[in-house]
């Protein structure tokens, strides 16, 4: 892993600990990994959910078509 990657992941913790959207404990886990997709997103780790992972790393393009086709941005 690489110091981007590893400040990347303490971001995340963080953002997690004060976000509101967690505070709200009907959550599913497809919610939850969705957040985590979007906010990683946002870093230039361009992700989609397909088979068994919840992200799959992609392009950018295809990160941006996923997210059109399922009003994710």
């Amino acid at each position: 892993m690489t110091q981007e990657e590893t400040d990347i992941l303490f971001e995340l913790t963080a953002l997690i600990f004060m976000d509101p959207y967690f505070k709200d404990e009907s959550r599913t886990l497809e919610e939850v990994q969705d957040w985590v997709r979007l906010q990683i997103g946002e870093k230039g780790i361009h992700t989609i959910p397909a088979g068994t992972r919840w992200g799959a790393l992609v392009g950018k393009q295809n990160y941006e078509s996923y997210n059109k086709k399922h009003k994710k941005l």
